[in-house]
């Protein structure tokens, strides 16, 4: 584990927080005191859609027999 990197954030108000947190909040605060911690050395990947992992975008294959026939080309090499 890396570095742990903080941030903190007076005086934000109540109401700008996602609403599972205002749930769990005691009474009704006015304002709040947010912080933030996370891992500085943590890797940050970009995230993908299962789309481009399946190599479905629509206009990648022209026709029903050439994905089925690039399916059994995966299967093939994975058996090897």
């Amino acid at each position: 584990m890396g570095e742990l990197k903080k941030i903190v954030v007076d005086d934000v108000p109540a109401e700008q927080l996602p609403e599972i947190v205002r749930r769990r909040m005691a009474g009704s605060p006015a304002e709040v005191r947010v912080t933030v911690e996370f891992d500085a050395a943590a890797p940050t990947v970009p995230r993908r859609s299962l789309r481009s992992f399946l190599g479905c975008a629509p206009g990648l294959y022209s026709s029903t027999d050439e994905v089925v026939g690039h399916i059994r080309n995966l299967r093939d090499e994975s058996d090897r």
